[in-house]
């Protein structure tokens, strides 16, 4: 092969990656080589990932753990137990579709937490009235923040998705 075409070849590589990215709808995924598969068990996913942000009990007995990749908290995941602690479901739920049902659907903030987690810095938020939760997430390659507002019986009564402008502390480095 020449080297003019060893180059063409390489750049016709290079753009299938790049695109073959873009196919996946803009949610890098870090964890992806580390992802538990369906089956696993708890204690297999706990030994991997470590101690979850959240762990919580699902309706047919199993139980949900949720990691968030702090300090950069643009992505939760989620991973479903069955009651013989046997993953059944994985899930990132920082997504724009899951913000916006929340706020259309009045998720109560048990729900809420029981999906995305907790936020940080929540407690700068918490004390305004009514309460404001912000998530930082990837949409489609953008930063955006998802603000959801609650109302004073304790559900969501508005979403707002926001650029996320705020950069300062190096996040997206």
């Amino acid at each position: 092969m020449t080297r003019p075409a060893m180059q063409h070849a390489a750049a016709v590589l290079v753009a299938g990656a790049v695109l073959a990215g873009c196919a996946g709808g803009g949610n890098l995924n870090l964890g992806a080589a580390r992802m538990p598969q369906v089956g696993e068990t708890r204690d297999a996913v706990l030994a991997r990932w470590g101690t979850p942000r959240g762990l919580y009990d699902v309706p047919d007995g199993g139980r949900r753990l949720i990691y968030t990749n702090e300090p950069v908290a643009n992505r939760t995941d989620v991973f479903d137990f069955d009651a013989n602690d046997r993953l059944v479901r994985t899930e990132q739920t920082r997504t724009r579709e899951r913000f916006e049902a929340a706020g259309k659907e009045g998720w109560h903030r048990a729900e809420v937490q029981r999906t995305f987690g907790l936020p940080a810095g929540r407690d700068q938020v918490e004390r305004a009235e009514p309460a404001r939760w912000a998530y930082r997430f990837l949409d489609n390659q953008y930063l955006r923040v998802a603000v959801l507002h609650f109302g004073t019986a304790g559900a969501v009564v508005r979403t707002e998705i926001l650029d996320d402008t705020d950069r300062s502390d190096g996040r997206y480095r």
